[in-house]
């Protein structure tokens, strides 16, 4: 069994595979030993994988390790970097500064897509938008203000317009706002739609073939709304730790 632990800005995802199979997934706000313990207990991981976008994961690798340790046996434990060993040839010209889970979403779609074109675009706190060539090199990416971020921003930026959240209901670009709130509301769906839009084909004409995978907490409310055929995968970011695992025999 691998364990692998993605922690992002809001949530943690927690993933357990056997192989490729997954046999587990849990999501949580907040990391804890008890729930180490209780992984380790239940599923006796023998290799260990954590990615962090804040300054906890440390901690959490020092939990992990303690519940092994309690439990009696040892496995390893990477604790991932833009340095760490990977399947793709890092392009990044910083791989120091580069996100985890970026690097991650990149193996993760180049083992689901191998020897093609990639643009992985993840809806999260930020979105993100990272090449894969067909050569299996990550190329590198653009970040931008995600869908929560941005209603904030507009709410703490301009005295009086209201703090918004959530999705648009109907078809985007059959309507104008009437009203300040589906004002907000269009303004910053339709303009993650359009910027995602013109990453599509701006790359399209840069990369032949380009297959284009969507991931993230808010990837549903954008799969329906974008025109380009798209893929759809919510694990891509734990399916790549489990591949920089295996790819690092543990």
């Amino acid at each position: 069994m691998r364990l692998t632990v993605d922690m992002g800005n809001t949530a943690v995802k927690i993933v357990v595979f056997d192989e490729d199979r997954i046999v587990y997934r849990h999501r949580t706000e907040a990391w804890n030993d008890t729930l180490a313990a209780e992984l380790v207990a239940g599923y006796r991981p023998q290799s260990v994988i954590v990615s962090s976008t804040r300054s906890l994961g440390d901690e959490v690798v020092a939990s992990i390790d303690r519940a092994i340790r309690e439990a009696g046996y040892e496995a390893p434990i990477v604790r991932l970097t833009g340095l760490t060993p990977t399947p793709l040839r890092n392009l990044y010209a910083t791989p120091e500064t580069l996100g985890p889970d970026r690097l991650a979403a990149a193996v993760g779609g180049a083992a689901l897509f191998p020897e093609q074109n990639l643009l992985i675009v993840d809806f999260g706190t930020a979105i993100t938008y990272d090449l894969v060539s067909s050569q299996g090199e990550y190329l590198g990416g653009n970040i931008a203000p995600g869908m929560d971020m941005r209603y904030q921003s507009l709410h703490r930026s301009a005295a009086f317009l209201p703090l918004e959240e959530g999705d648009t209901e109907g078809r985007r670009g059959e309507k104008i706002g009437k009203k300040t709130a589906d004002a907000i509301k269009l303004g910053v769906i339709d303009g993650i739609c359009y910027e995602t839009e013109g990453y599509i084909q701006n790359w399209e004409s840069c990369y032949k073939k380009l297959t284009t995978i969507f991931t993230g907490g808010d990837a549903k409310c954008f799969e329906k709304k974008i025109k380009n055929t798209i893929f759809g995968e919510l694990d891509l970011v734990s399916i790549g730790l489990n591949k920089i695992l295996e790819y690092n025999a543990f």
